[in-house]
């Protein structure tokens, strides 16, 4: 079981054997009734939206896979795709847009979906792998996606699905944004050495925090203000650094550390690949 976010409304799912015949049920606290959606399914996962009101589920049954967002009541369902082989999807943090990745015939796909007049917007298409998320205020998408062997990392305006390249051939990637989703900060390696660099979302240079280092990382702070990265050299040596959420002002805090956790919140730094 678990709870919706404004505590209202508790999810529980139900199998009589295993994983087989699930049943998935709603119930709402205030009018004290019950909701049932992917019945019978033989595998399925729940996502909700932050306010509560849409979930975004998957379900597998009979060698057939199925995406669809209906709101909590299990009326006004939709159905994204169907027949494919797997998916995942997320929302938008207010909940009027949705990210998702169809994966079929072992190729990928991520598109936007607005929930508010059902336009579709493609971001990518054929890819052997894809990973995507929302800024903080939901107006741009980061993706990374694999072709022939080699990671791209875009930017995508959510609404219009225009992009902006950050890396086009790395052999990893990642990105992640500030708070206010104004900036992002993203790592790109090819070889042995990458990158650590700054971009503001709205344009303008793109500033290097660090280059030609083996193992990078860097986020910034809860509310924002500043910046912190570390990084390893190929020789070995490390260095923390924190400066101004623009990249300026910079200070060591210390040598031999590159590892950075903001108290009362880990930053997404991918794997230090």
């Amino acid at each position: 079981p678990g709870l919706v976010v404004d505590g209202d409304r508790l999810e529980v799912r139900r199998s009589d054997d295993f994983e087989k015949q699930l049943e998935t049920f709603y119930t709402d606290f205030l009018a004290n009734d019950f909701y049932k959606y992917a019945v019978g399914a033989d595998y399925a996962w729940t996502e909700f939206s932050p306010d509560g009101e849409r979930v975004l589920f998957w379900t597998w049954s009979d060698g057939r896979g199925v995406l669809s967002v209906t709101d909590v009541n299990g009326r006004d369902q939709m159905v994204i795709a169907e027949n494919v082989d797997d998916a995942w999807g997320t929302f938008s943090p207010a909940g009027d847009r949705l990210l998702y990745g169809i994966i079929s015939g072992g190729r990928s796909s991520l598109e936007s979906l607005s929930l508010m007049d059902a336009q579709r917007v493609q971001l990518i298409q054929e890819a052997e792998d894809i990973w995507g998320d929302f800024s903080p205020d939901g107006q741009w998408i980061v993706y990374r996606a694999l072709r022939d062997g080699k990671w791209i990392l875009n930017l995508a305006d959510a609404r219009t699905g225009g992009q902006v390249e950050l890396s086009s051939s790395a052999d990893y990637t990642w990105g992640s944004f500030s708070p206010d989703g104004t900036r992002i900060v993203f790592w790109e390696r090819e070889g042995d050495q990458g990158d650590l660099r700054l971009a503001n979302l709205g344009g303008g240079e793109v500033k290097e925090l660090v280059g030609r280092v083996s193992r990078a990382g860097g986020g910034f702070s809860l509310d924002g203000q500043k910046l912190a990265f570390g990084y390893r050299r190929p020789d070995g040596t490390a260095a923390l650094k924190v400066a101004d959420a623009d990249g300026r002002n910079v200070v060591e805090l210390m040598k031999d550390v590159y590892r950075v956790i903001w108290a009362q919140g880990q930053f997404t730094y991918g794997s230090f690949l």
